[in-house]
């Protein structure tokens, strides 16, 4: 367990958790309470729930959650997504779904390449409206 006070506030840092009391001068001579025994009171209670619980330093944590694989109920073929679809905020590049061959490229999405020539848009050298020779 970490604390640190700043302007009357305390945050605990308890197995990862932080917590905030507010005002601690009000809540410690007020009600006579000490706050530094709440804490250390409630990261005893946290330790009792599970005695296997092992304190890690961040050096050791290499990686946060779990594989994918390891959930039992997603999977690669179920993985309750909503389906992909084209709007204003959202582009789709490519034809869906995809192929079930890694060699074959995926398909462009739409077919015919347009593009907006105009102040709001990268003008790309590959444009049917571009002017300018490209060389290759």
């Amino acid at each position: 367990m970490r604390y640190s006070e700043t302007d009357n506030l305390t945050y605990f840092l308890i197995f990862g958790y932080r917590f905030l009391i507010q005002d601690t001068n009000t809540i410690a001579s007020g009600s006579g309470i000490n706050v530094r025994k709440l804490a250390a009171a409630a990261e005893k209670r946290f330790r009792k729930k599970d005695s296997n619980l092992v304190e890690t330093s961040k050096e050791e944590i290499s990686w946060r959650g779990c594989p994918l694989s390891s959930l039992p109920f997603i999977n690669n073929s179920n993985l309750n997504v909503p389906r992909v679809t084209p709007s204003p905020n959202h582009s789709v590049l490519v034809r869906l779904p995809l192929s079930s061959t890694p060699d074959k490229p995926p398909e462009p999405y739409p077919r015919k390449y347009t593009d907006a020539w105009d102040t709001h848009h990268v003008r790309l050298p590959c444009s049917p409206q571009n002017v300018y020779s490209v060389l290759q």
